[in-house]
């Protein structure tokens, strides 16, 4: 269990170091590069703790396109191309 809370700490630590990289980007390439790797955490994080996918990515998308970074945007953008 406390293998599991480091690897939920480091990766939600790791998804707010982006999206705060994707609030500061000056291209759409920066944004979708850091989007893609905010992508890869949240899937890695599914697979960890054998979650339910569309309702973590779902959740996800809602909260970022409610955010004022833009992240709901490019992660959504990006969800819909690995479909």
């Amino acid at each position: 269990m406390n293998n599991q809370k480091h690897t939920l700490t480091a990766t939600v630590g790791f998804v707010l170091a982006k999206g705060t990289k994707i609030h500061e980007a000056k291209t759409l390439d920066e944004v979708k590069e850091d989007a893609a790797d905010i992508l890869d955490a949240m899937h890695h994080l599914i697979k960890e703790f054998d979650l339910d996918e569309s309702k973590v990515l779902t959740d996800a998308i809602i909260a970022a396109a409610i955010s004022d970074s833009g992240i709901g945007k490019a992660v959504s953008s990006l969800f819909e191309e690995k479909k």
